[in-house]
């Protein structure tokens, strides 16, 4: 299997997908984040940050509350035949359990490779209209770095990379 495999299974039953706010052109803002991450912090892992990133909202229902998309987009994780072939049993897990609990969960500090995914997606936060808080965050907390990401994923927001360009840049990651 391959990425775009996996992108076709968070694809098949998403209701989002069009959305600015949480569908594919968000989903791929969070996928350059994340190969961001990863590049500065080598507790983040880069296959695992674009993982999440296709999956973490491809169940949402609503743009506003939803508490149950991050258990359901857990599930999609869990039953994917291409992430396990992509990431193996391990990684594909931790890419589950970030699905499940990016929503509520104030920061993962003590599980780099999850709070990764959410600091990918928080970093997001200003497309919807909120300012980033470190408070928040679990790898990159300090200034400037954090300036400097708040900036990164701002313009990742406005013109997320296509996926075959965060794909190729994944794979010589």
């Amino acid at each position: 299997m391959s990425w775009e495999g996996l992108l076709a299974e968070a694809r098949a039953g998403s209701r989002l997908k069009a959305s600015p706010d949480h569908g594919e052109r968000h989903w791929r803002a969070v996928a350059a984040t994340g190969l961001e991450i990863a590049r500065r912090d080598d507790r983040a892992d880069a296959a695992i940050c674009v993982a999440f990133a296709v999956l973490h909202d491809c169940r949402r229902v609503s743009e506003y509350r939803d508490p149950q998309h991050g258990p359901a987009a857990a599930r999609v994780a869990r039953e994917s035949r291409a992430l396990r072939d992509l990431l193996g049993e391990e990684r594909a897990d931790i890419v589950a359990t970030a699905c499940h609990d990016h929503e509520g969960t104030i920061h993962s500090r003590e599980w780099p490779l999850v709070g990764a995914c959410f600091d990918a997606d928080r970093f997001t936060l200003g497309r919807v209209g909120i300012d980033p808080d470190p408070r928040y965050f679990s790898l990159i907390l300090d200034d400037p770095a954090f300036s400097e990401m708040v900036r990164f994923a701002r313009a990742a927001s406005d013109a997320p990379p296509k996926w075959a360009d965060l794909f190729a840049e994944f794979a010589s990651a």
